[in-house]
Formats: C-alpha cells, sequence, structure tokens
C-alpha cells in the first residue's frame, strides 16, 4: 500500500482536476491485478491519505471516490457467508413461522425482498439461482413437494438437472413455480452476464438488509437461510434418522464428502 500512497503524493504535486485524482486512485487500487478486498482497502487508504493532505480537495468529492458499489456488495456478501460458516446459528419456531409468513409478500415495502426471503427458505436454493434467467424450472408431477432445476450453480456443467426438495407442508412445486416466475419478473432482465453478476450482488445486498431489520441482533442475512432449510428440514422431517451430514448433503444437493459440515452449526431451539 505504501507504493500506491508515494505514487499518488508524486502525482499531486501538481495542480491537478477530480477527475484526474478520480482516475488516478483508480489506477493505483486496481494496479498489480489486485483483489477485489485489496482494492476496496486502497480506496479507503488513499481517500483517507488525500483528506488528510490536501485540504483543499471538495469534502464531497473525496467522500464519492469509491470503488464500483457491486464490488462492495459482492465482498460484503462473501465476508457474511466466511462468519456464518464459523459460528453457531440459533433460530426458533417464532422465526420460522415469521419467514413462512413472507408467502405473502404483497404485504410489505419491498415485495422482492420478502419473496425471495421465502423462496430460499422453503427450497435451500442460494439466490443466484433463484434469479439466473437460464435456469428452468419443472414440476414432477407425482412429487407435489419435489422441483427440477435445469442445473445448479456450482455445477461444472449446465446439463446436470438437479431435484430440489420443498420444505414439506409449505408449498407445492405448482405454486413455487409461479412465485418464481414473479420473483424474476421484479429482478427485470440484465443485458450481459456481467450487469446480472453486478444486479445480483445488488439485490443480495437488499434482501440482506430486509432481513437485518426483520431479525434484528440475529446475524440473519441469505445464505443462512439455506443452512436454516436444511437444519429445519433435518429436525422435521427426517423419518429416517439419518445422521445430518449425510442428510444435508442430499437435500442441499452436495456431491462433496465435508460440504456439508458448513451447515451442521445450527440449533434449532424448541419451545
Amino acid at each position: 500500500m505504501a507504493k500506491q500512497i508515494i505514487k499518488l503524493k508524486e502525482f499531486m504535486n501538481e495542480d491537478r482536476t477530480n477527475d484526474e485524482i478520480r482516475l488516478k486512485v483508480r489506477e493505483l487500487a486496481y494496479s498489480n491485478d489486485a483483489k477485489d478486498t485489496t482494492i476496496l482497502s486502497r480506496y479507503t487508504q488513499l481517500k483517507k491519505f488525500l483528506k488528510q493532505n490536501y485540504m483543499n480537495l471538495n469534502k464531497e468529492f473525496i467522500f464519492e471516490l469509491n470503488p464500483p458499489i457491486d464490488m462492495t456488495y459482492r465482498v460484503n456478501n462473501h465476508n457474511k457467508l466466511v462468519r456464518s460458516e464459523r459460528l453457531n446459528f440459533v433460530y426458533d419456531q417464532k422465526m420460522i413461522d415469521r419467514l413462512l409468513s413472507y408467502k405473502d409478500y404483497t404485504g410489505f415495502k419491498y415485495p422482492e425482498r420478502a419473496l425471495t426471503s421465502y423462496l430460499q427458505f422453503v427450497s435451500g436454493r442460494r439466490i443466484s439461482e433463484l434469479l439466473s434467467p437460464d435456469i428452468k424450472i419443472g414440476i414432477i408431477k407425482k412429487e407435489p413437494e419435489s422441483v427440477k432445476f435445469s442445473y445448479l450453480k456450482k455445477n461444472k456443467t449446465k446439463d446436470k438437472v438437479a431435484i430440489i426438495k420443498l420444505l414439506p407442508n409449505t408449498i407445492n412445486n405448482k405454486e413455487f413455480k409461479v412465485l418464481m416466475n414473479i420473483l424474476k419478473k421484479f429482478m427485470g432482465k440484465s443485458i450481459t452476464e456481467e450487469d446480472l453478476d453486478k444486479d445480483i450482488n445488488i439485490f443480495t445486498n437488499n434482501v440482506n438488509y430486509f432481513l437485518k431489520k426483520e431479525f434484528p441482533k440475529k446475524g440473519i442475512h441469505s445464505h443462512i437461510l439455506r443452512g436454516i432449510y436444511a437444519n429445519y428440514y433435518y429436525h422435521m422431517y427426517n423419518p429416517n434418522n439419518q445422521n445430518i451430514n449425510g442428510f444435508i448433503s442430499n437435500i442441499l444437493n452436495h456431491t462433496g464428502d465435508t460440504s456439508s459440515l458448513n451447515y451442521s452449526n445450527y440449533e434449532f431451539k424448541k419451545e
């Protein structure tokens, strides 16, 4: 980071326009193929340097020197995922009932956020899988609580159909498909794959904010819903008394033997 500060200091030895400074900060932040977390950190340090050493610069200009908003959201969402894998998450029936109430999403200020949270909870799918326009949903007539996804994001190929088990006694596959189509209309159409990734990151951040407001101080976010789905399913609908890791691997469509361990640190606190 010291090298970027020195280069910025040398650059500022001459009079510079705001646009020139903005471009230089971006160049230094992104230098050497930096990762997202490094870019965010560099922006913070470069802004701090300008603020402390160039009092003539407009405060609003310095404040608005930021990396792309979707990058910030992407890093924040990843950090939340990492933290959730390290901590035990305790939930109760009251939380379950509130999540199920989101099925009536139209009564919320931001209905798309409530609807996304509901669909995540009853299916255990990632937001990216719910929103991707190229993932098609199919119905299994003889299994009303099962849904076919044309593929899942973690699969290396897009030609492997996945069977998703919906949380029993919550929604059938026909209703699920209808709500999925409504959700994708909320999302709109992204022009490119890059735009889609940005839109999903921003959308995910909005859902996380919604959940934070709904469950203050609980540390809940969109990926936690996936874990609650799997853990609640295990506790309430496991007639064969399968062990938790094997059960969660199956219900979340994991291919690895240890992937489910990240979802076994949930505790259902029964009344």
